[in-house]
């Protein structure tokens, strides 16, 4: 399978097929898996866009300038290409404000974090569903490891606005900032785990409901560009702990991962 396919597949809940073969279809560059923003689309954001990740907010960094061409919403966050048609997606999900901020600074709180997890990946063009399990281990404030156990081993890491990838020796890197629509995507899961709500608003409609015992938020993209690849993400918890992330392609492919304490 060619490596950067291979790559997007084993990122779980982090990118899904579709995104896999748009990425595939894109010139390779080695083994080094980071291209410049907008290469075959178009004109590319600037520079500070690219730098304005949501892992740049998080370590204190300036707001990124917003290049034209943008998405405007209500929120002061929204980074995407250039060449992203001038619509918002709205959304429709209810969402208790107060849970919200009380889930988000509890997960703010947790300095790290070390779980197992199960995965199920169903796709349209399988019979049977994908599954896998490991290890995953969170340490503020941008570093995230996937360790699959089984049923092959593989070391997924992100950490410092890069992404790596290590599989029968050797590693492979995707730079985030120079891969906007990956960043968005992992930063469903990075950003609820560091309790960044401006992150996540970059990116998502971000709605909670339950109770703080027992709490699930939804993310919805906010724009055309990321619709295009996830129709929407819902993670659920118990305080200050994940338990379940579901991610729903937009083709309506999923991944489901169930979180246990280690």
């Amino acid at each position: 399978m060619h490596a950067r396919l291979r790559l997007l597949l084993l990122l779980g809940p982090f990118v899904w097929p579709r995104l896999a073969r748009a990425i595939e279809s894109a010139p390779a560059g080695g083994n080094d898996l980071a291209r410049r923003p907008g290469r075959g689309r178009g004109p590319a954001p600037d520079d500070a866009a690219a730098r304005g990740t949501a892992a740049g907010v998080r370590s204190g960094g300036p707001a990124a300038a917003v290049p034209s061409g943008v998405i405007r919403a209500d929120v002061p966050y929204d980074v995407v290409s250039a060449d992203v048609p001038s619509d918002v997606i709205s959304t429709d999900v209810p969402s208790d404000a107060t849970l919200l901020a009380m889930v988000m600074h509890r997960l703010a709180a947790v300095p790290q974090s070390r779980a197992r997890f199960t995965e199920e990946k169903t796709l349209a063009a399988l019979r049977m569903p994908l599954q896998s399990s490991g290890r995953l281990a969170y340490r503020r404030p941008d570093r995230l490891e996937k360790i699959t156990e089984w049923p092959q081993t593989e070391v997924l890491v992100v950490r410092g606005g890069k992404l790596f990838l290590t599989e029968n020796g050797a590693t492979r890197t995707v730079v985030l900032a120079a891969e906007p629509a990956i960043g968005a995507l992992v930063e469903a899961i990075l950003g609820t785990l560091a309790g960044d709500l401006p992150g996540l608003r970059r990116w998502y409609h971000v709605a909670a409901t339950g109770t703080q015992a027992a709490w699930r938020l939804t993310l919805r993209p906010r724009t055309t560009a990321l619709a295009k690849f996830i129709r929407e993400a819902v993670i659920d918890g118990v305080g200050a702990r994940l338990t379940r992330l579901r991610m729903v392609e937009a083709n309506g492919d999923t991944s489901v991962m169930t979180i246990t304490p280690a």
